[in-house]
């Protein structure tokens, strides 16, 4: 048995979701973890798991490592998962969206109705996501000076894009 302080944990970010890889015992998929306490490749854990166990993972998603043994004794890493991990925003200007809307009550599920709470909550995403691209075609403009809207209109929709899933909004 393994007995371990809540200090022996350390915050780490999820990098890289790679894609199904066949290896000596089966399927895998590799995530790279980023300790938010360490710097360069010090920083960088890599852990190889079962793809179902991968998928509950995406990039900028927020974790805890908490270090450990393998059964071959082996330095190794479990993770926890945090109940809500809000991305870091893209830029100072653009508020962040809610990380979730609330949870329907038992009276308003499959009734299409929804409470006061959810509505700001939806508000404040699209709110949020309409800052979003209002800055990344602000930064097209900037970049591309002189080029045509269409210009602006692609190059904006790239980073509206990137922008959402590398902070997974």
């Amino acid at each position: 048995m393994v007995v371990r302080s809540a200090a022996a944990r350390f915050s780490a970010r999820v990098e890289v979701v790679t894609g199904v890889k066949e290896g000596d015992y089966g399927p895998y998929k590799s995530v790279l973890f980023k300790r938010d306490d360490l710097q360069g490749d010090d920083a960088k854990v890599w852990r190889a798991m079962k793809p179902g166990e991968a998928d509950r993972f995406s990039r900028g998603q927020q974790v805890y490592l908490l270090p450990t043994t393998n059964k071959k004794g082996n330095p190794s890493w479990d993770i926890e998962l945090l109940s809500e991990a809000a991305p870091a925003a893209p830029a100072e200007s653009v508020t962040p969206p809610p990380t979730a809307a609330p949870s329907p009550s038992p009276q308003q599920q499959g009734t299409g109705e929804l409470s006061k709470k959810q509505k700001q909550a939806i508000a404040a995403y699209v709110t949020g996501q309409a800052d979003l691209l209002a800055y990344c075609w602000q930064a097209a403009e900037a970049k591309l000076p002189g080029k045509s809207e269409e210009s602006h209109r692609c190059m904006a929709s790239t980073l509206f894009i990137s922008a959402q899933r590398k902070f997974s909004l």
